[in-house]
């Protein structure tokens, strides 16, 4: 089992330092096929071989998944890993937590029109594109999720056509980088430090009255206004629309806002309640 933790961490950490002027499938015995890309990330749950004996807890079993969050994944001519935390460990009992996204290595199907929003929203958001991952292949069209942050330079052929956020601004190089505007400033994800809906956590109205949506986010310590496409929202049962909320049936209700990229752990929650 050591053997193959060691293998999958030689590949992920030899990424780097991969020729560029031929992108392979690697083949380490470490592709993992599945069936679709509908299916969803593994969990530790899934590899418990023993519940009434600690199975969580047991070596083999962690060992297994870990193996499975290192090793290249193969799903519809994708071929993608997943990004962990830098303080990630295979000693650490909450490694499900270390969970950051997904990175793009290469893809080789035969799709025309590749869609990445697809990936990312039944596994783990789309963080990353790697170099060369679009270079040489059919598709003619790739939908990057508003999740991705950074796409490496020659991610994407010439004749390949790009839709994607707002969000992502190309470089010199030509390479692609997540930045909000914030106080007039530009600043990647990772310099955003929370964010915060300006206002009470618990918001109680009529059915049909709604309120504003005011959303700020912290940057070297202080507070600033965000603007609302900059975000995105999760509110089963409310009605968001032109930066107003409303609910026409009585109930409670969760409003929740993310950065559009989705850092881990940089989101707000109000409560509504209509009476």
């Amino acid at each position: 089992m050591m053997k193959k933790l060691l293998c999958a961490l030689s590949i992920i950490l030899g990424m780097g330092v991969m020729p560029v002027q031929a992108k392979e499938i690697p083949d380490f015995g470490t592709n993992l096929k599945e069936d679709e890309l509908s299916v969803p990330v593994k969990t530790m749950k899934d590899y418990i071989v023993d519940p009434d004996n600690g199975g969580v807890d047991q070596w083999h079993t962690k060992a297994d998944y870990v193996f499975y969050l290192l090793r290249i994944h193969h799903t519809e001519g994708l071929y993608y890993y997943y990004v962990l935390s830098k303080d990630f460990s295979v000693y650490d009992g909450r490694i499900q937590n270390r969970l950051r996204g997904i990175s793009v290595y290469l893809y080789d199907g035969k799709d025309k029109n590749v869609d990445l929003r697809i990936l990312g929203k039944a596994k783990a958001p789309v963080k990353r594109i790697e170099k060369e991952a679009f270079m040489k292949t059919k598709a003619k069209t790739v939908i990057l999720p508003a999740t991705v942050t950074y796409c490496e330079p020659h991610a994407f052929g010439k004749n390949v056509t790009i839709k994607k956020s707002s969000l992502l601004k190309k470089a010199k190089d030509g390479s692609f980088q997540a930045y909000y505007k914030v106080n007039h400033h530009f600043y990647k994800p990772e310099a955003l430090q929370s964010l915060r809906f300006k206002g009470k956590k618990r918001i109680i109205l009529k059915a049909g009255q709604s309120f504003s949506l005011n959303y700020q986010v912290k940057v070297k310590g202080k507070y600033y206004p965000i603007s609302l496409d900059q975000l995105s929202f999760e509110a089963p049962g409310l009605t968001i629309r032109k930066g107003k909320v409303t609910a026409q049936k009585a109930g409670v209700y969760s409003l929740n806002a993310f950065l559009k990229t989705q850092e881990y752990g940089k989101s707000s929650q109000v409560q509504v309640v209509i009476s």
